[in-house]
């Protein structure tokens, strides 16, 4: 008996693993994309490569104080 769940264990996990990778394998070349010299990018035109920074305000401004109900 042992040997009949040891056999059963071992297609479970073949067939886990045959899913695993099934799922994984379309998906390898966008993280061969990924690991691509960042040279391989494209650049971004100087005009968008800029960032802006506003200052924002500590604390939001009290409109108006709140009032208990009469």
């Amino acid at each position: 008996m042992s040997a009949f769940a040891v056999m059963l264990f071992g297609a479970a996990f073949l067939a886990a693993i045959w899913t695993l990778v099934a799922s994984v394998r379309p998906q390898l070349p966008r993280f061969a994309a990924l690991l691509r010299p960042a040279s391989a990018l494209p650049v971004l035109p100087p005009r968008l490569s800029r960032v802006t920074v506003r200052a924002v305000p500590a604390r939001l401004p009290n409109r108006l104080p709140l009032r208990a109900a009469a």
